[in-house]
């Protein structure tokens, strides 16, 4: 009777979209906060592609609907 009221979804996420969070948000987190000389090169280059990890499915979904 609980499983009836109390139903939970599995959740359907990798570590790599984790991590890919994480690179993003402490790169977003040091930019809100000012502390931008804290992050170095590397990091910006991470989360840019980290951003573009995350994008892929939805960039190939609307070149599909265009093409």
């Amino acid at each position: 009777m609980l499983k009836k009221y109390f139903q939970l979804e599995q959740c359907q996420t990798s570590i790599s979209t984790g991590l890919a969070f994480g690179f993003i948000s402490f790169a977003v987190i040091k930019l809100v906060t000012g502390k931008t000389k804290d992050i170095k090169p590397a990091m910006w280059v991470i989360a840019v592609l980290s951003v573009m990890f995350l994008t892929m499915d939805k960039i190939a979904e609307i070149a599909k609907s265009i093409f």
